[in-house]
Protein backbone atom coordinates (compact mmCIF):
# COMPACT_ATOMS: atom_id res chain seq x y z
CA UNK A 1 0.00 0.00 0.00
CA UNK A 2 1.65 3.41 -1.05
CA UNK A 3 -0.38 6.70 0.13
CA UNK A 4 1.55 10.00 -0.66
CA UNK A 5 -0.06 13.35 0.08
CA UNK A 6 0.33 16.70 -1.76
CA UNK A 7 -0.18 19.81 -1.02
CA UNK A 8 0.86 23.65 -2.89
CA UNK A 9 2.19 20.64 -5.89
CA UNK A 10 4.78 19.34 -3.74
CA UNK A 11 4.28 15.74 -1.63
CA UNK A 12 4.94 16.30 1.65
CA UNK A 13 3.54 13.11 3.34
CA UNK A 14 4.33 9.11 2.32
CA UNK A 15 3.28 6.65 3.52
CA UNK A 16 4.93 2.76 2.63
CA UNK A 17 3.06 -0.30 4.34
CA UNK A 18 2.83 -3.90 4.02
CA UNK A 19 -0.71 -5.03 4.70
CA UNK A 20 -1.59 -9.07 3.78
CA UNK A 21 -3.58 -10.69 6.37
CA UNK A 22 -7.10 -10.63 6.73
CA UNK A 23 -8.18 -8.39 9.87
CA UNK A 24 -10.72 -9.01 12.28
CA UNK A 25 -12.99 -6.24 13.57
CA UNK A 26 -11.39 -6.70 17.20
CA UNK A 27 -7.97 -6.35 15.30
CA UNK A 28 -8.88 -2.62 14.46
CA UNK A 29 -8.53 0.27 16.77
CA UNK A 30 -12.00 1.70 17.70
CA UNK A 31 -13.35 3.60 15.07
CA UNK A 32 -16.81 4.51 17.34
CA UNK A 33 -18.52 6.76 16.75
CA UNK A 34 -18.79 7.39 12.99
CA UNK A 35 -20.84 10.44 13.01
CA UNK A 36 -22.11 12.29 9.72
CA UNK A 37 -24.35 15.48 9.22
CA UNK A 38 -27.11 14.24 6.79
CA UNK A 39 -28.89 17.71 6.01
CA UNK A 40 -31.12 17.85 3.14
CA UNK A 41 -32.78 21.28 2.41
CA UNK A 42 -36.44 22.66 1.61
CA UNK A 43 -37.50 22.37 -1.41
CA UNK A 44 -38.84 25.62 -1.32
CA UNK A 45 -37.14 28.43 0.46
CA UNK A 46 -34.23 28.83 2.58
CA UNK A 47 -33.36 25.83 5.87
CA UNK A 48 -33.67 22.62 5.84
CA UNK A 49 -36.02 19.60 6.13
CA UNK A 50 -33.74 17.21 7.48
CA UNK A 51 -30.70 17.79 9.93
CA UNK A 52 -30.08 15.01 12.15
CA UNK A 53 -26.43 13.84 13.26
CA UNK A 54 -25.83 10.42 12.34
CA UNK A 55 -24.06 7.01 12.77
CA UNK A 56 -23.50 4.63 10.54
CA UNK A 57 -21.19 2.95 8.19
CA UNK A 58 -20.30 -0.88 6.69
CA UNK A 59 -16.83 -2.25 6.24
CA UNK A 60 -16.00 -3.97 3.38
CA UNK A 61 -12.38 -5.11 3.21
CA UNK A 62 -10.00 -5.14 6.03
CA UNK A 63 -6.56 -5.74 5.94
CA UNK A 64 -3.61 -5.42 8.41
CA UNK A 65 -0.06 -5.93 8.53
CA UNK A 66 1.82 -7.86 10.85
CA UNK A 67 2.44 -6.13 13.84
CA UNK A 68 5.63 -4.10 15.05
CA UNK A 69 7.42 -5.89 12.10
CA UNK A 70 8.78 -2.84 10.64
CA UNK A 71 6.96 -3.27 7.26
CA UNK A 72 6.16 0.19 6.89
CA UNK A 73 7.77 3.72 6.12
CA UNK A 74 6.60 7.08 6.89
CA UNK A 75 8.33 10.04 5.09
CA UNK A 76 8.09 13.83 5.51
CA UNK A 77 9.25 16.42 2.90
CA UNK A 78 9.53 19.88 3.06
CA UNK A 79 6.76 21.92 1.17
CA UNK A 80 6.82 25.80 0.48
CA UNK A 81 3.63 26.29 2.82
CA UNK A 82 4.96 23.86 5.74
CA UNK A 83 8.27 22.22 6.88
CA UNK A 84 7.09 18.39 8.18
CA UNK A 85 10.62 16.97 7.71
CA UNK A 86 11.16 17.62 11.40
CA UNK A 87 8.72 15.44 12.16
CA UNK A 88 10.15 11.65 12.71
CA UNK A 89 7.84 8.24 13.45
CA UNK A 90 9.32 7.21 16.78
CA UNK A 91 7.43 4.23 16.99
CA UNK A 92 5.75 2.05 13.64
CA UNK A 93 2.71 -0.06 15.14
CA UNK A 94 1.53 -2.15 12.22
CA UNK A 95 -1.31 -0.73 9.23
CA UNK A 96 -4.59 -1.02 8.74
CA UNK A 97 -6.46 -1.11 5.52
CA UNK A 98 -10.23 -0.74 5.35
CA UNK A 99 -12.71 0.22 2.86
CA UNK A 100 -15.64 1.17 4.18
CA UNK A 101 -19.29 1.97 2.43
CA UNK A 102 -20.82 5.47 3.38
CA UNK A 103 -24.06 5.50 1.41
CA UNK A 104 -27.16 6.97 2.86
CA UNK A 105 -29.05 3.91 4.23
CA UNK A 106 -30.56 3.29 7.52
CA UNK A 107 -28.59 4.65 10.42
CA UNK A 108 -28.81 5.80 13.98
CA UNK A 109 -29.96 9.33 14.71
CA UNK A 110 -27.48 10.41 17.15
CA UNK A 111 -29.24 14.06 17.30
CA UNK A 112 -32.15 15.40 15.50
CA UNK A 113 -31.45 19.51 15.11
CA UNK A 114 -34.76 19.94 13.97
CA UNK A 115 -36.54 18.66 17.14
CA UNK A 116 -35.24 20.26 19.80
Amino acid sequence: MFTDTWLAGTSILSLWSTMYLDADPDDLPPLLPSWRLKAIPRAYGKGHDVLQLIDTFEHHNRRRGPPLSGDGVVQFQPSPTYDLTGLTPIEYMGAHYLEMNYTEGYASIVHDFLKD
